[in-house]
């Protein structure tokens, strides 16, 4: 269960909100704040709207909102990975945070019975990781049960959700997530199926791996992956800290400060 901020205006005027990520159950024991070096629990900002989809009917796409925006390198990039992977060391990005794409191309209603892409973020230094993937025509999932600085009864370990092809000739499957400190989303097919997960290790997560298996021969699977900027850094003062709601009355001013960790 989560909260949702909406920008609500006419209907015929695209819609944003930000999704918060964590369950109300355990969202006040989590170790956010000096004990992980990060304090959110909120999303991207996204962009709604409803979508006939083939062979599933209306469904409400809840896709990020010009991610590209916020693109500050491509990390790797390969057009034609077949059935193999990609490993990455992101330690030296400065925000930790991540975008990455794969799509599998070329599909048709009779190449549609395997294939999966398959991602991994994990801590070089304590081996904990949190896992993921999607298989064409089939489920999407996740398991963030591999990291151990957080637990609690309602602290569910792994999502999943199923999907349908659509079933047209020269067709696509695609997945995109980003990974933030401790938050990640998932988007499928154009975000016609979208999740936010937050998970928490003892040691940050700065190694990727992505790859795919059992992908049809006449298939082709692009992979992509960039370093996304610290939208806040240019706010921060030499502190590296961030003032909000900043009113001046009388020569004296009052202000909300939130800490960049």
């Amino acid at each position: 269960m989560g909260i949702e901020l909406a920008v609500v205006s006419r209907p015929s005027t695209p819609q944003q909100h930000i999704h918060s990520g964590s369950n109300h159950h355990s969202t006040q024991q989590v170790p956010t704040g000096e004990s992980e070096g990060w304090r959110s629990q909120m999303s991207l900002p996204r962009h709604n709207y409803l979508k006939n989809a083939t062979r599933i009917g209306y469904v409400l796409v809840s896709e990020p909102y010009n991610i590209q925006t916020v693109f500050s390198q491509e990390l790797a990039y390969n057009s034609s990975l077949g059935n193999s992977s990609i490993l990455l060391d992101y330690s030296t990005v400065p925000s930790g945070a991540l975008y990455f794409e794969a799509n599998i191309t070329g599909l048709s209603p009779y190449t549609i019975s395997s294939g999966q892409v398959n991602f991994t973020f994990s801590s070089s230094i304590s081996g904990e990781f949190i896992t993921g993937g999607t298989t064409v025509n089939g489920d999407t999932w996740l398991d963030r049960g591999h990291t151990y600085a957080f637990e609690n009864p309602y602290f569910t370990n792994k999502f999943s959700t199923s999907g349908l092809y659509s079933g047209a000739d020269n067709g696509t499957w695609t997945i995109s997530g980003v990974i933030d400190h401790t938050i990640f989303e998932v988007f499928v097919n154009g975000a016609e199926q979208s999740g936010t997960m937050t998970f928490y290790p003892n040691r940050p997560l700065d190694t990727m791996r992505i790859g795919a298996a059992g992908i049809a021969s006449n298939a082709t699977v692009s992979v992509g992956v960039w370093a996304l900027e610290d939208a806040w850094a240019a706010q921060a003062d030499a502190n590296g800290t961030v003032l909000g709601n900043v009113t001046t009355t009388g020569g004296s001013s009052n202000s909300s400060s939130y800490k960049l960790f």
